[in-house]
Parts: structure tokens; sequence; C-alpha cells
């Protein structure tokens, strides 16, 4: 008899795009929920967090299950573009999932656990897209007009990199028996969140032709080399940072990036099963991936 839970090549590859769907949907949900607390707007951040609680874990028990049954995981490039007022957030968010209902739409998964998670996907999604309409109709704001391109910093999407292919690298290490080393990237994944939610004020563009924050893929590579490629994302992020913090005009942003730049350099001092060392960047939350773990599966 056929082992239920097995996977093929091409079902290997849907999950991997399930995967890059929701973590897109996941760093834009955070952005916005971040800019609407920040507005007052507590009502519209509590239905946003409804459902990236569940797109969130998803995502991780994605990775979970496709490291279980020895398929290569990655998340492909993506975009992520934040609004930054509430009616413009509402399009966004809405526009995003009409994309993303299309695609859930088309995905065929044969494997029961596979199966499992497509659902747990889909299962927020219509309720989700009839709120966003509805509220859409009552703000009745109409979209601004272009304000032409704007240069975005590459710190914005290498922090997003960074996040994501260290948490990637926090479950290859675990399911490796790797458990110090998984806390670390999990340490990481986490600085570079904290990092974003400094940044989270200057992200947003209410404008149609922001060309957002294009994040470069994440694969999870051999164990040799984690931590070394870990540490030259960091790096580069300390850069860009420090490249921002004499760039920008904005002094809050400024002192932000100095924050970020300094703070980063603190990380590339960390050991491979250690603390990381860092102020900005650390956070109980983010201190052992077991825990972590415990969350995803309860």
């Amino acid at each position: 008899m056929a082992n239920p839970d097995a996977t093929s090549d091409a079902e290997d590859h849907q999950l991997s795009n399930l995967l890059t769907w929701l973590m897109t949907a996941v760093s834009q949900q955070f952005f916005h929920m971040l800019i609407l607390g920040r507005s007052g707007r507590k009502d519209l951040v509590a239905r946003v967090r409804e459902v990236d609680d569940q797109d969130f874990p998803n995502a991780m028990q994605i990775i979970d299950l496709m490291l279980k049954t020895g398929a290569s995981v990655s998340i492909a490039p993506h975009r992520v573009a934040p609004a930054n007022s509430a009616p413009v957030i509402l399009r966004t968010e809405l526009a995003f999932e009409q994309r993303l209902q299309t695609f859930l739409a088309s995905c065929e998964i044969e494997s029961v656990p596979g199966r499992e998670r497509l659902a747990v996907a889909r299962a927020p999604r219509d309720d989700y897209r009839a709120w966003l309409a509805s509220m859409i109709q009552g703000v009745g704001a109409e979209l601004p007009e272009s304000g032409g391109k704007t240069a975005v910093p590459d710190l914005y999407p290498l922090l997003l990199q960074l996040m994501e292919q260290t948490l990637l690298h926090a479950f290859a290490n675990w399911h490796e028996g790797q458990t110090a080393e998984a806390s670390t990237s999990w340490q990481i994944s986490g600085a570079a969140m904290l990092y974003l939610t400094a940044l989270a004020p200057f992200v947003g563009s209410d404008d149609p032709m922001a060309p957002g924050l294009d994040v470069p893929g994440s694969t999870i590579v051999e164990r040799e080399k984690r931590f070394e490629v870990d540490l030259q994302l960091t790096r580069r992020c300390a850069q860009s940072a420090g490249r921002l913090s004499e760039a920008s005009e904005d002094a809050k942003l400024r002192r932000i990036s100095r924050s970020i730049a300094e703070d980063c350099e603190r990380l590339m001092r960390t050991k491979n099963g250690g603390s990381i060392e860092a102020t900005l960047g650390s956070s109980k939350v983010f201190q052992d991936f077991r825990r972590a773990r415990n969350r995803m599966e309860s």
C-alpha cells in the first residue's frame, strides 16, 4: 500500500510555492499590523492578526513537513509592498489576497499532511477577503496619485532575507540534531524581525508606483556553511544600515539605522550554538527554538 504521507517532486514544488506565498503574506501582515497599530486602529490590527496567527505557524509547519520528508526547502524571491494608511492597507491586503486565492485554487497536493497544510492556508481566506471588501466600502477613500518612483533602501529586503534564511536554518539544524545551533539561528531571525519592527514607521508607502521590497530567495545550505552564510548576510545588513545612517535625511531613521548597524556588528561576534550578542535585537521570545516549536505544534 502506498504511503499517504509520501510526497513527489511536483508536490514538493507546490509546497515550496505555498511556503513562499505564506511568507510573503506574513511579512506584509507584519508591517501592516505595526503601521495600523501606530495610527490607533486596534480593530483592524486584531482582524489582520487573526489571519497572521494562522499563516505563520502554517508556514513553519510546512518547513517542518518538508524536512521530515527529505524535500529540498526554499523560499523563492518575492515582493512585499506594505502601505501606509488604513484605506490603502485594506486595498493592498485585498489585492494580495485575490492573487493568493488564484494560486490556492490551482494548487493540487495529494499527500495527507500536505493537504492539511493547504487546507489551513485556505481556511481563513474567504472570510478575510469579504471583511476587507466590506471595510473598503466603509472607508471610501481613493488611492492617491502617483508621486513617482522612489528609492528603497536595500536594508529592508536584506533584513527580510536574513529573517527568512535563518528561520530555514533553525529548522534544518533542529532536524539534524543541532539543537543549540538551531536556537542561535532562531535568535538571529528574531533579531532581524526586531530591527524590521524598529524600521516599520519608514517602510510603508501609499504611492501605487512605489517599488515595494524585493526579497531575495533563501535556501538551506549544507550544515558546515550555514552559520558562515548567515554571518555574511548579517555583515551586509550592517553595511547597508551604516550607509542608511549616513544618507537618510530623517534624523530618527539615521539613529535607528546606526543602532541596527552596531547591533549587527555585535551579532557577528556570536559563536554558533551560543546566544547572540545583541541589544536592540535581543528578546526572550526568540531565545529557545524548542519553545518556538512547542508553540507551533500546540
